[in-house]
């Protein structure tokens, strides 16, 4: 026996020793049993930047020659919707998997100053909802108290009576 050094009819060609399967067996592609957060699973392919051949859970293939099949993703996009304090829709906007969503302009509520988004915008890890959030304008009350004071109208009276009420009761 010789070490080292072999002939090719002393190897059988019809084996790879590190497969289970042979030449011109059929095999059938498992499912996928690898996960990447944030990511859907679209199938398999031959070339691990995707520009080989698809194959998908379930498909057959004939062994004829190597294969390695890499899994392939694609990013999760989520949906965030803006909502106003009333639960109008503001805006909606697309993010992909972990990225930041860009805000719409701040929106504006009478008699309000807009104050911040009740959620962080970075991050975002699945669908999800932000609401603006306010505060009392102080100048817009102190408007409506002088414009009562000149016009004696009850209206504007009732009017700045009910928005003197809310800062009384400690809504800024």
């Amino acid at each position: 026996m010789q070490t080292g050094y072999y002939s090719v009819s002393d190897i059988d060609t019809s084996e790879d020793p590190d497969s289970p399967y042979f030449y011109e067996d059929t095999v059938v592609v498992l499912e996928n049993s690898f996960t990447k957060a944030g990511y859907d699973f679209t199938g398999f392919n031959t070339k691990a930047d995707g520009s080989g051949e698809d194959y998908q859970p379930g498909d057959e293939i004939t062994i004829v020659d190597d294969i390695v099949l890499y899994a392939q993703y694609n990013i999760n996009i989520y949906v965030v919707e803006f909502k106003n304090w009333d639960n109008t829709l503001i805006a909606n906007k697309s993010v992909e998997h972990g990225g930041t969503v860009v805000q719409p302009s701040d929106p504006e509520r009478e008699g309000y100053l807009f104050s911040w988004w009740d959620k962080s915008l970075e991050n975002i890890t699945e669908n999800t909802t932000i609401t603006a959030t306010y505060e009392l304008d102080i100048n817009y009350i102190e408007d409506l108290v002088k414009k009562a004071e000149e016009t004696k109208d009850p209206d504007d009276i009732e009017k700045a009576r009910e928005w003197v009420m809310l800062l009384d009761d400690g809504q800024v």
